[in-house]
């Protein structure tokens, strides 16, 4: 299908848009709404029609939905939130096969710098070991409380996705 080279620049920055809804929505209220995530998946396929080369939907959507099954595990072992793994999987279709490791290293790379900054400043505790009876003694604090102890893994998420962005862009 043919298409004006300002369509898929256009797809593009709406996407890159929308992650950085979804890193600022993330930081406030550390929730990314659903539709965020929903828009990015939507807005793929328009984004594949629209790219000069050979789109490779199979693969992405293969790779998407395998990082959503990791995500969903790790998710249910309470080591990254729901919200994330959306967001995620939802970018992943963007970055399909040939991307995935750019998009996989500077999620990583930037939430590993996110951490270190956040403990530097004191906004992250490293979580407490507790066993036996102290642990069910004690309450958990209120989720306003808890939040300020939390990472704000969308934005490293968003961070990558912004790096396939612009390996998009310049026809990487």
């Amino acid at each position: 299908m043919p298409s004006h080279p300002a369509v898929g620049v256009l797809l593009l920055l709406i996407f890159a848009g929308l992650l950085v809804a979804a890193a600022i929505e993330d930081v406030r209220r550390l929730r990314i709404p659903n539709v965020v995530s929903v828009a990015i998946a939507l807005l793929y396929p328009a984004h594949a029609l629209a790219s000069p080369g050979q789109a490779e939907w199979l693969a992405s959507l293969l790779i998407a939905g395998l990082s959503f099954g990791i995500g969903f595990c790790l998710f249910m072992m309470r080591v990254m939130g729901g919200g994330d793994v959306k967001l995620f999987a939802a970018a992943t279709l963007w970055a399909g096969p040939d991307l995935f490791t750019v998009l996989l290293i500077v999620t990583a790379l930037s939430g590993a710098l996110i951490a270190v900054a956040m403990l530097a400043a004191g906004w992250l505790r490293p979580h407490e070991a507790t066993t036996g009876q102290a642990a069910s003694a004690r309450a958990r604090p209120p989720r306003s409380t808890a939040a300020r102890h939390e990472l704000p893994y969308g934005v490293a998420i968003a961070a990558g996705g912004l790096a396939v962005a612009v390996m998009h862009l310049i026809g990487a």
